[in-house]
């Protein structure tokens, strides 16, 4: 018996992105899948690429949306799998072309669009309205809803009862395995660690601040999010105090879990964080590092009520710097409940247990 197809369409992501990449290889299992994304592969990890152009500048994206509508008509599949909000258009396209269109919420967008301080603060507002209207308009009509966290899961499915939360936890075995490295946890050395998007919004500066009167290393992997953050992080008196390793593979991720003392995920309280369920809150988790992050509720109920982390007033350097000191004076205390935070991990937070729901949006209703 010939499997069903589903075809997976991202006009924004790159084509390493975990939660596509994750969604493409479980729904494999069961179905022919086709990737259409920005590349220049043919395959990635046995998924066949339907390769989009890959560009540098938004007005590009208008381009790339036309070429990623035909590329979904072409060939006719079973399902469709959108990962970006801008495609919500060619849902409605296929939609109205009786094709079973399933949508990938990863963020609360209407939130997100009042952080974008590229568009003008009064025209804001009203793009975050008229948008939610959009977005929940086409989530009716969409053959079923898939959300990364909690939240959006409570706020869609008043509009779509096939909405399924299937959350962005690490594969079982990502990070469990320990690889070679050049740098050794030791016991003189306090080391914080950071991996992600760099900038003012994901609290950069509050973290350097706060570490400008403790002996530290900081590890610190991932993109900056434009020149201008680099440079002023790069002219911060704790910048000295820095190991930057630019952008890094998932084993070299794996490496740094090793050997890092405290975790740090100190995003500031916009509104789009608030309700947010970041993939560093589990990845740290895997590996069994503690972790500092803000005072979220959402967050602070993983974290403190499972003892495998704590949580702070993100907007107060002096109060997170407090807390980095009360970890460095318990290291070995917190480096102890390793093996507790793994166990936390693989008993609550692993993508194996979202396969079930992943494949709940794909059954025939």
């Amino acid at each position: 018996m010939n499997k069903k197809t589903i075809c997976v369409i991202s006009t924004v992501h790159p084509d390493h992105d975990n939660r596509i990449l994750k969604q493409c290889k479980s729904l494999s299992l069961n179905f022919n899948v086709d990737l259409i994304i920005q590349s220049n592969k043919e395959s990635i990890k046995g998924i066949k690429i339907r390769q989009l152009p890959i560009i540098k500048t938004r007005i590009s994206r208008a381009l790339l949306f036309i070429k990623a509508c035909k590329m979904s008509f072409s060939k006719k599949y079973n399902f469709y799998l959108i990962h970006d909000p801008e495609l919500l258009v060619l849902s409605l396209i296929l939609k109205i072309s009786r094709r079973k269109v399933v949508y990938d919420i990863h963020e609360d967008y209407k939130e997100q669009i009042l952080d974008k301080i590229w568009i003008n603060k009064y025209l804001r507002r009203i793009i975050s309205l008229l948008f939610d209207k959009f977005e929940k308009f086409a989530v009716r009509r969409s053959y079923s809803v898939i959300c990364a966290t909690p939240f959006l899961e409570k706020k869609f499915i008043k509009f779509n009862q096939n909405t399924f939360g299937v959350y962005n936890y690490p594969p079982l075995l990502e990070f469990k395995k320990s690889f070679k490295t050049n740098i050794k946890r030791t016991s003189d050395v306090f080391r914080i660690l950071y991996v992600g998007n760099i900038s003012h919004e994901r609290g950069i500066f509050k973290i350097l601040d706060a570490i400008k009167g403790i002996d530290c290393e900081f590890l610190l992997a991932g993109n900056f999010v434009d020149k201008g953050t680099e440079a002023k992080c790069e002219s911060h008196s704790s910048w000295k105090k820095v190991n930057y390793f630019g952008y890094i593979s998932r084993k070299q991720y794996s490496e740094l879990l090793d050997i890092a003392d405290l975790g740090l995920l100190i995003f500031l309280p916009n509104g789009n964080h608030i309700n947010a369920q970041p993939n560093k809150l589990f990845e740290y988790m895997s590996g069994g590092v503690f972790q500092l992050a803000s005072n979220f509720p959402h967050w602070t109920k993983i974290l403190e009520h499972n003892s495998i982390g704590l949580t702070v007033d993100p907007n107060r350097s002096d109060l997170i710097q407090a807390m980095i000191l009360s970890v460095k004076k318990n290291k070995n205390f917190y480096n102890s409940k390793r093996p507790e935070i793994i166990k936390e991990f693989m008993k609550s937070y692993t993508w194996e247990s979202q396969i079930p729901k992943l494949m709940k949006a794909f059954i025939d209703h």
